[in-house]
C-alpha cells in the first residue's frame, strides 16, 4: 500500500504489511492515535513514528496528546501547553542555541527535555514564554 501525504506527495516507499496495519489499527480509539503511542508502536514494530502519523493521516485517523502539548489536548483546544515564567537560563540558552530559522525542531525539544532531565511539557513551556516555535513533528502533525 503506498501513502500520500499532507502535502498530496506518494510515498510509494510506505509498505506495511497486513499485520503491521492491523496493529496500528488496533492501536487507534475513538478515531483518534496518541503521540505516545506512535513512538510506542514505532519501537514495537520497528518503522518510524513519523510512518505511523502518515499511515493515520492516509487513514483519517486524528493525531492527538502531543507529549509537547501542541495538539489535540482536549475538546476545542488546540494547545496545552503553559508559559513558565521565569524560563531558567541553561534552559533558555538551549533553545536560544538550537534555533533553526528561528524555530526549536520537535525532536530537538525532546533532546533539551532529556539531557536537561526535565519533561517536554517545561520545554515547549519555555518556548512559549520565549515566543519560539516548535517545527516538524516527529509524527508529523506540524
Amino acid at each position: 500500500m503506498s501513502f500520500t501525504d499532507k502535502a498530496g506527495k506518494k510515498n510509494s516507499h510506505l509498505k506495511f504489511d497486513k499485520k503491521t496495519e492491523d496493529l496500528i489499527l488496533k492501536a487507534v480509539k475513538d478515531g483518534k492515535l496518541s503521540c505516545a503511542k506512535c513512538f510506542s508502536l514505532s519501537d514495537e514494530l520497528d518503522i518510524s513514528a513519523r510512518e505511523i502519523g502518515q499511515f493515520a493521516d492516509t487513514h483519517h485517523i486524528r493525531l492527538v496528546k502531543c507529549q509537547l502539548g501542541l495538539f489535540g489536548t482536549g475538546p476545542g483546544q488546540q494547545k496545552g501547553v503553559l508559559k513558565i515564567n521565569p524560563v531558567p537560563e541553561e534552559l533558555k540558552k538551549r533553545v536560544f542555541n538550537h534555533l533553526d530559522d528561528g524555530k526549536l525542531d520537535c525532536k530537538i525539544a525532546w533532546k533539551v527535555a532529556l539531557e536537561m532531565n526535565i519533561t517536554k511539557m517545561n520545554v515547549s513551556g519555555a518556548c512559549e514564554t520565549l515566543g519560539v516555535r516548535i517545527k516538524n513533528c516527529q509524527i508529523g502533525a506540524f
